[in-house]
């Protein structure tokens, strides 16, 4: 169990929890707008940071 988990890998998962939790924020009332947003900013920022971590 000491294998490093691949940075695709690390990516996908990271975005598919952002995802899990905007959809269920959503689900529980926040409005579409608010939840895009959040979604471009969070998206955004975990991906830029996972690509100048890789660099």
């Amino acid at each position: 169990m000491s294998e490093k988990m691949p940075e695709r890998t690390k990516a996908l998962l990271i975005n598919a929890c952002i995802v899990a939790v905007l959809v269920w924020c959503y689900f529980k009332g926040y409005s579409l707008t608010v939840v895009l947003i959040a979604a471009l900013l969070l998206l955004g920022v975990a991906n830029l940071a996972m690509y100048l971590k890789r660099r």
